[in-house]
């Protein structure tokens, strides 16, 4: 990601999203094959086994991070696994649709439309983590996050600003913030100035950087802006857990560190 020596986007409120959905794919059939050097191969699936992702602005971090499952499936289907990356989630659940693709890793909304268009099965569910931890639950936060020092304290203070979601069929970076501005009496079509960035990455940027006020990502990706940028090298949270729940004081506190103008 790139850097930035601007101040960073901090914490304005947080909302449990649902768990997220890795991939779906083929139906088992037939009988077990031995594919080259006697490894077994799974019945059924496909050799090359294609596999979709949205890459968002970084399709070479999307192999890199893909690269353990990429490895996992090889050893557990016995067949070759390959990577294809979309610019959108539309996309990766249209290349499913057309046959394009034989499975895919996406998020809960964008699940519920795959299942539609593309008769998609959820087969798993992932959890964001450097390494494996028992306590770590299935499921991540949509962040709303803005600059210090703008005069946005609250959710109501959005009202007027510039409002960046990411992509339309995004469950953390649409689905559930625009679920909470409704729900909160707040019109995304008429009280906010609103637009989608078209990935994780650029909403975080968009905010950083001043061109919007205010942001909608999940939360992840604004860590990683934040361990990544010029300023600050202090964690949102130092031990990396992000997948727990968190008292709103606790967020207020944590809002309260982070560098402002």
């Amino acid at each position: 990601m790139k850097k930035t020596s601007h101040p960073l986007p901090c914490w304005l409120q947080l909302l449990i999203t649902c768990t997220v959905l890795v991939f779906a794919g083929c139906q088992k059939t037939g009988d077990p094959q031995t594919a080259a050097g006697g490894q077994q191969k799974a019945a059924g699936f496909p050799d090359p086994f294609l596999v979709g992702f949205f890459a968002g602005d970084d399709t070479v971090e999307t192999f890199d991070d893909s690269n353990p499952l990429v490895q996992h499936l090889k050893a557990t289907l016995g067949v070759d696994v390959q990577i294809k990356t979309s610019q959108s989630y539309t996309s990766v659940i249209e290349a499913m649709r057309a046959k394009r693709i034989h499975a895919m890793q996406v998020g809960s909304f964008s699940y519920c439309f795959a299942v539609v268009e593309a008769g998609a099965e959820a087969l798993a569910a992932s959890v964001q983590a450097e390494a494996f931890d028992p306590d770590l639950q299935p499921f991540y936060f949509s962040v709303i996050f803005t600059r210090k020092g703008n005069g946005i304290e609250t959710l109501e203070d959005v009202r007027g600003h510039s409002f960046s979601f990411v992509d339309p069929a995004s469950t953390s970076g649409n689905l559930m913030p625009r679920t909470l501005l409704i729900k909160s009496g707040i019109d995304p079509q008429k009280d906010i100035r609103s637009r989608f960035a078209g990935s994780h990455p650029a909403s975080v940027l968009a905010v950083a950087n001043g061109t919007m006020d205010v942001g909608v990502t999940y939360e992840t990706a604004l860590q990683r802006h934040i361990h990544d940028s010029t300023e600050g090298r202090q964690s949102l949270y130092p031990d990396g857990k992000i997948h727990l729940l968190r008292s709103g004081e606790s967020l207020r506190q944590r809002f309260e560190l982070r560098p402002g103008r």
